[in-house]
């Protein structure tokens, strides 16, 4: 009888990349970017990561590696703000290997944040009235707004600089929350 024939050689595609992007995340210190590359190949290919800081958002040669950023996410750190972050994903099978880096996210920011004020905090029944408040980090603009109590009657807050002034016209004791929330969407608030 004849020789049974051989089963066909399996089929193997190297790794493609089918898309990639920007990380998707906030690019904010202790936010978590995720990766956003994917690939295709047969048998399916295993993925590495590697998170780099970079310098430029376009020259890849101002580019490091992140010391044990190996993850599909990387939670920005205090220490990365001013740079960008750049995914490369690494796709691996039988057949061969391809690498993506992604654009650039960035620059890395710090989260807005409000100071409370420690002094002009009282104010005089008809005596103009100004508060300015003390707004670090955050990517402008930033807005604010009172999001729970109420200002005294006659006072008014600035949204694009979160002063508060005007005249009070009543007297008494108030409790408010200002928000401040930058471009990116993060938000920071100061119960005064």
């Amino acid at each position: 009888p004849p020789a049974p024939t051989p089963p066909p050689a399996p089929i193997t595609i190297a790794p493609t990349v089918t898309s990639t992007g920007v990380p998707t995340g906030t690019p904010m210190a202790g936010i978590s970017l995720s990766a956003n590359t994917s690939f295709a190949g047969t048998p399916t290919p295993t993925i590495t990561y590697q998170w780099l800081l970079c310098l430029s958002p376009t020259d890849l040669n101002t580019c490091i590696e992140v010391g044990g950023a190996t993850g599909s996410t990387y939670s920005a750190r205090a220490a990365d703000i001013g740079s960008y972050v750049r995914l490369k994903a690494t796709a691996t099978n039988s057949a061969g290997t391809v690498t993506d880096i992604s654009a650039a996210s960035g620059p890395i920011v710090a989260a807005a944040a409000i100071t409370a004020p420690t002094s002009g905090l009282n104010g005089t029944t008809g005596t103009p009235y100004s508060l300015p408040l003390n707004i670090s980090g955050g990517k402008t603009p930033i807005t604010f707004a009172i999001t729970d109590g109420t200002l005294p009657a006659g006072l008014t807050i600035d949204p694009a600089t979160g002063k508060i002034s005007g005249t009070p016209t009543g007297s008494g004791t108030y409790t408010f929350t200002v928000t401040a929330t930058d471009v990116l969407g993060p938000s920071h608030e100061l119960i005064v």
